[in-house]
């Protein structure tokens, strides 16, 4: 009987390490910026955060282009042009440090995610019309980087929706 109680809370515990993992870094927002319910301008907005917000940092997607972030207890996505983390006593863009710092690359899937941090939140409910924005956005541009390692553009990649709209 004890064997299982403990055998019990040692898959709880391990259910908990697996549904909670660590975050990787700490940041910050560079402005005002809002926190989505996925990797990308179209999903629904979870929070608004001010300017030099601290907030975890769980990962990116590739390119660093989107970050899982928390924020207050709020988990959600943000533009990684707006998201900063301290290096080396430098304040640098994920962009240009999650690579140094060890951000781990993320894949989203909205079922998963969604399920975990937004099943009582009323956007929930329209999963299927929301799937269907991955690989929609965005068209990247990228920016050149210079001799030294660091870009042209302070960091910040530009996204366009397809109509003319820049994310963020």
């Amino acid at each position: 009987m004890k064997i299982k109680s403990i055998a019990a809370v040692m898959i709880c515990l391990g259910l908990t390490i697996v549904a909670n993992p660590a975050h990787a870094a700490n940041g910050f927002t560079v402005e005002a910026v809002r926190l989505r319910a996925g990797p990308d301008s179209a999903y629904p907005i979870v929070a608004h955060l001010p300017a030099r917000a601290r907030l975890d940092i769980y990962g990116c997607v590739e390119d660093y282009l989107w970050c899982d972030v928390s924020w207050g207890g709020i988990r959600g996505w943000m533009n990684g042009r707006y998201l900063e983390t301290n290096f080396q006593n430098r304040d640098l863009y994920i962009i240009d440090a999650a690579p140094s710092i060890g951000v781990p690359i993320l894949s989203f899937s909205i079922n998963d995610y969604w399920g975990r941090y937004y099943h009582r939140r009323p956007f929930y409910r329209e999963r299927a019309r929301y799937n269907r924005i991955h690989n929609r956005y965005p068209v990247i541009i990228h920016r050149e980087s210079r001799h030294d390692g660091r870009r042209n553009d302070h960091g910040r990649d530009h996204h366009d929706d397809g109509h003319g709209h820049w994310n963020r």
